[in-house]
């Protein structure tokens, strides 16, 4: 808010095309007119015609009385997003408030020089450039494909889309491979994409997220008194995701003991609840991931051979980020607009410096990493994303081994 300061320098102001005064002080509006460049009405009628007409960048509303401050209100009606530059002749700090409540976006006094209204208004203009970039960037965002632009535009993540799209429609088990960090979660959503539309269930266990002796119960569901603390029936993932799919994330991980159950349930589409007598038949599309060796794991009997079979009907790879690296450009230009409308931020794309820097890193946690330092460079700025410092330990944190941070 200006009230009565002095600027060294007079920034740039609009054409009377996009600039609006309402005066009805005949001696007042000439010199509003002349110091904005903007042209002049005298009534909110007027103005409000040539809101619908040729709407302004911003208004300078001239108040010579309290009176007058109603207008303010009457013009924020009629369009909330153009901004009022507030006048006042008399710039009492009551008067001031109350312009401001209203809705002013800032406020300058009288006596007062044409450096300090143009300043005003280049203040309002920045904001207002900064609003609709923002509003731009939110809509881009939304509008954009997630599961194309994750994917990238190289040759293997090519081969990866015409793989998807052949199966895409298909009942059919897929089994997707590859590292952590990759995005293995994001090929089985897209997979997912059109039973989604059509309101089917997509859920998703992560197998390497519970103890073996909860994971029957949370696969399968129990019935009452099943065990001690089960006081009443519950579905497990399987029933849950009858007629849509299920997602095993970290197959590899699922207790040996329980695949023998796990593959009749893929297999024949019934199972027995945990404590139950009578079997539950569903319909379930498995999408199973993992990022270990499952061959090594059958062949060191850590993982079934047949369930390995029965998931592997249609096999995926995700290759990691060091293998595509073409593909970090446009993830980052992704990730940076993404972060930058949570966070309210500026976007800004990466220098070429500091994209070459991240060329040339090989990003062992693939995709999840880039994002999180992403997410880094647009909170704390592109000094705290170069990849020297990506596994700088901060100075009070515990020495351990192999520990990763921020990363």
């Amino acid at each position: 808010m200006l009230i009565g300061t002095r600027h060294r320098h007079s920034p740039a102001v609009p054409s009377a095309a996009e600039a609006l005064v309402l005066s009805r002080d005949a001696s007042r509006s000439s010199l509003l007119r002349s110091a904005a460049g903007a042209a002049l009405v005298d009534s909110v009628e007027q103005a409000r015609r040539r809101y619908r007409d040729q709407p302004p960048e911003f208004v300078l509303l001239d108040v010579t009385c309290d009176d007058e401050l109603a207008a303010l209100g009457q013009l924020r009606m009629a369009d909330p997003d153009i901004p009022i530059i507030v006048v006042l002749r008399r710039g009492s700090t009551g008067a001031v408030v109350q312009a401001m409540k209203l809705g002013a976006a800032d406020v300058v006094c009288a006596p007062f020089e044409s450096v300090e209204l143009e300043s005003a208004v280049s203040n309002v203009l920045e904001r207002r450039q900064a609003t609709r970039d923002a509003s731009t960037l939110r809509r881009e965002v939304r509008s954009q494909d997630k599961h194309t632009m994750l994917f990238g535009s190289g040759l293997a993540m090519a081969e990866l889309r015409a793989l998807i799209a052949r199966v895409v429609d298909v009942d059919v088990p897929v089994l997707i491979q590859g590292e952590t960090g990759t995005g293995k979660e994001l090929v089985a959503r897209a997979l997912a994409a059109p039973s989604l539309k059509r309101g089917k269930p997509f859920v998703k266990i992560n197998c390497a997220a519970l103890p073996g002796e909860l994971f029957e119960a949370e696969l399968f569901g129990y019935e009452q008194g099943a065990f001690t603390g089960a006081v009443q029936a519950k579905p497990g993932r399987f029933e849950l995701a009858d007629g849509g799919t299920l997602f095993l994330d970290e197959i590899g991980e699922i207790p040996l003991h329980l695949q023998a159950k796990l593959l009749q349930a893929v297999q024949d589409g019934h199972f027995c609840r945990l404590g139950g007598r009578g079997e539950i038949r569903t319909s379930v599309r498995i999408i199973a991931a993992t990022n270990r060796d499952l061959r090594q794991a059958a062949a060191d009997g850590t993982f079934r051979e047949d369930l390995l079979f029965r998931l592997n009907v249609i096999p995926m790879y995700v290759p990691p980020l060091r293998e595509r690296r073409q593909d970090i450009p446009g993830l980052a230009e992704f990730f940076s607009k993404r972060w930058a409308v949570f966070y309210d931020r500026p976007y800004t794309a990466m220098s070429p410096a500091l994209m070459r820097d991240w060329l040339q890193y090989g990003w062992p946690g693939n995709i999840r990493e880039l994002e999180n330092v992403i997410q880094r460079n647009v909170v704390l700025g592109a000094s705290a994303a170069q990849p020297a410092r990506l596994f700088q330990r901060p100075s009070h944190a515990p020495i351990e081994p192999n520990h990763l941070v921020g990363a």
